[in-house]
C-alpha cells in the first residue's frame, strides 16, 4: 500500500482540516499492520508550527473564551500559578458541564481541528495566566 493514497485518508485529512492535496499528503505518514493495510487513526502529522499565546484570566470563577489560531490540530495549556482550570466546548458552560483541570496539571487536545475555533475556560483564581501552545 506504500505510495497509495485511498479514499478514506483524504476524508481523514479533511477531518483534520488539510485540504487533502498531494502536498499536504507528503506531511503525514501513513501507518500499516502487519498485513501492510492501513489503520484509518494513524495520519499523523510529522511536523506543526507551534504557536505560544499566554491569555489571561483576569477573574475567578468568571467564563473566558480563547479563539484558537486558524488550522489549529492541535493544543495545550497550563497555569502558571497552582489553581483549577475548567474547560468546555460550548460557551456558557464552564460552570455546568466540563472538564476540570486538576491542581498543578495542564491539558491537551488532539483533535482540535474537530471542537471547532474556540474554547472556553475559568480559573478558581484570579489573574491566572495561561501558558498555552497551538500546533498547525
Amino acid at each position: 500500500m506504500s505510495g497509495v493514497l485511498l479514499e478514506r485518508d483524504y476524508k481523514n485529512l479533511a477531518q483534520l482540516g488539510i485540504a487533502p492535496t498531494a502536498e499536504s499528503w507528503k506531511r503525514f505518514v501513513q501507518i500499516v499492520n502487519s498485513n501492510s493495510e492501513p489503520i484509518p487513526v494513524a495520519n499523523v502529522p510529522l511536523v506543526l508550527t507551534p504557536e505560544i499565546t499566554n491569555p489571561v484570566l483576569l477573574l475567578a470563577n468568571t467564563e473566558y473564551s480563547i479563539a484558537l489560531p486558524a488550522n489549529t490540530l492541535k493544543f495545550k495549556f497550563k497555569p502558571r500559578t497552582v489553581c483549577r482550570i475548567r474547560i468546555s466546548y460550548v460557551a456558557g458552560e464552564t460552570a455546568t458541564n466540563y472538564f476540570t483541570v486538576p491542581l498543578g496539571a495542564g491539558f491537551e487536545e488532539e483533535y482540535a481541528s474537530l471542537i471547532g475555533g474556540t474554547i472556553y475556560v475559568q480559573s478558581t483564581e484570579a489573574n491566572t495566566i495561561l501558558e498555552m501552545i497551538t500546533y498547525k
